[in-house]
């Protein structure tokens, strides 16, 4: 079972978060959406380096967005953080970051 978090407020706008991998964990995501307005999924790709992983962790990401039809914020202590729409457009993202 994953850990899930109690939902963020902000305002009136409710927030899910997945940490690390949990993004790629369909039932987390899901989960994390529930009353959810966006998701927060937040990640450290240190691991990963500045190769196809960090890649393939924003498909990831991309892909909760649209299996929920919610935006999605990406920030990342070392990666790609991004901006993401709920049909999985990247609407910003920065440069891998070491």
């Amino acid at each position: 079972q994953m850990c899930i978090r109690d939902r963020l407020w902000l305002g009136k706008i409710g927030v899910g978060v997945l940490i690390c991998y949990e993004d790629l964990v369909p039932a987390a995501v899901r989960r994390a959406a529930q009353e959810a307005d966006l998701l927060l999924l937040a990640s450290n790709d240190t691991w990963l380096h500045e190769g196809r992983g960090s890649r393939l962790h924003l498909a990831a990401a991309r892909l909760a967005a649209v299996t929920t039809g919610r935006y999605a914020l990406r920030p990342t202590t070392s990666g790609i953080s991004a901006v993401l729409a709920p049909r999985g457009e990247v609407i910003g993202e920065t440069p891998w970051v070491d």
